[in-house]
């Protein structure tokens, strides 16, 4: 057995400088095989008992070697659902968001996380077809979960601080319900609540995430208004009139529903049981967002004389440029009553 003269104090030091300098890259219990085997060829055994004693009494391996994305993402996600507990409020839209985004990463779901490169995800998102949107929410959650394992020694390196998120695929292209397909919801929403649902949207231009989180203690059917919103600082707990027609229709789904939330599910179970086969039988292509966007297309309608600033301030838009609407004018209540009172799509007898 070849000689050193150096004590395995040295070694000691030498092997943890290298393992260090190796940022994490291989399994720090790989690194700790093939040193301990290249030691072996030239300590003498008192030398490498003793080596080997104190080596072992001041290193753990890594613990999360074996452990995959998936296995870290749990924990994370425990984590997170403690700290709500604890009252850090992350609005239940956002948990939807956070879930659509994971299930979007699953090709990189079973890799072990130490053995996920910054090529591997940057891979995954240069594949995605995911909007610019999806893909950041995408890149937050991931970030969040290696900043986890970093904290808890299951990585040394970070591959999030390198990815860079390239142009996403156009804009998906939106379209207005036309007044037959509205005229179908109404007849349709006598039995199915799905239309109701989309009755909702379609006469207070609100959001499918806003709708999600909108709690029924915010809901004032008799006064004809909601309080609730989110994505901007205008959206965000802001006042949504009631048009009458919608009333009765919000008093069904109450009744048929339940609970606390207006709508029960997550965004994909709506998507998938309740948007795209109602959109089949009514021989539409829809989204939820269209909705949307046929509000505002038929309330900035000069015919109907709605207030432009109001309209904005229902759907949660900025006042850009308009400083006395958006500093000197505080509307209440009647005020959102009597505009949207001159909002309608059909006339009573075509309903």
């Amino acid at each position: 057995m070849p000689q050193n003269n150096i004590s395995y104090k040295s070694q000691l030091t030498s092997m943890n400088s290298l393992m260090t300098a190796s940022n994490g890259e291989i399994p720090r219990e790989k690194q700790l095989k093939v040193l301990l085997e290249g030691l072996m060829l030239f300590l003498e055994q008192d030398e490498a008992t003793g080596f080997l004693n104190d080596l072992f009494s001041n290193y753990s391996p890594t613990i999360g070697s074996e452990l995959t994305l998936s296995d870290v993402y749990e924990r994370w996600q425990k984590e997170k659902h403690e700290q709500i507990v604890r009252g850090h409020s992350i609005v239940r839209h956002t948990w939807y968001s956070y879930d659509y985004a994971w299930k979007c990463l699953q090709v990189l779901h079973q890799r072990k996380i130490a053995e996920i490169s910054i090529s591997d995800i940057q891979k995954c998102f240069d594949e995605c077809s995911r909007s610019m949107n999806t893909q950041n929410v995408m890149k937050n959650v991931l970030g969040q979960v290696y900043r986890y394992a970093m904290r808890e020694d299951i990585i040394r390196k970070n591959p999030m601080e390198y990815l860079v998120i390239k142009k996403g695929p156009s804009p998906t292209k939106r379209s207005v319900f036309t007044k037959g397909e509205i005229a179908l919801l109404w007849k349709m929403q006598v039995s199915d609540i799905r239309a109701k649902y989309y009755l909702v949207l379609l006469y207070t231009g609100v959001r499918i995430g806003e709708l999600a989180t909108l709690k029924w203690d915010d809901v004032h059917l008799e006064e004809r208004y909601m309080v609730g919103g989110s994505k901007t600082k205008n959206g965000i707990n802001r006042l949504i009139p009631l048009h009458m027609v919608i009333v009765d229709i919000l008093s069904d789904i109450k009744v048929l529903v339940g609970g606390r939330t207006i709508l029960p599910y997550c965004y994909d179970w709506f998507r998938n049981k309740c948007s795209i086969p109602l959109m089949q039988e009514i021989n539409a292509s829809h989204t939820p967002h269209d909705a949307r966007h046929t509000f505002i297309t038929h309330a900035s309608k000069p015919k109907l004389g709605m207030s432009p600033d109001i309209v904005k301030r229902i759907v949660g838009h900025t006042l850009v440029g308009n400083v006395t609407a958006n500093v000197y004018t505080h509307p209440d209540l009647e005020d959102y009553l009597y505009e949207i009172d001159k909002f309608y799509y059909l006339k009573e007898n075509d309903r």
